[in-house]
């Protein structure tokens, strides 16, 4: 069961794109509601909607969520 990706843009460091280029992101399984909310509530944006292949070649749901450098620097001071 294929899932659509949520955007256009890939996150992080190795996936810049022209319209955003994000420095911090991070994957979550998609049924992890709670970490799901908070990351939305820190300011992350969904950036991929994916299947991540595991040792043992198990799939599973994935979410990367991606925060721009003004969203890091609000983040660390607070």
């Amino acid at each position: 069961m294929n899932r659509p990706r949520l955007g256009e843009k890939q996150a992080g460091a190795g996936h810049p794109t022209a319209e955003t280029s994000y420095r911090m992101c991070l994957e979550v399984l998609r049924d992890n509601a709670p970490a799901i909310a908070f990351y939305e509530r820190c300011g992350g944006s969904a950036t991929r909607d994916f299947w991540e292949r595991v040792p043992g070649g198990t799939e599973l749901p994935v979410i990367e969520y991606a925060w721009t450098p003004e969203g890091v620097k609000t983040l660390a001071n607070g």
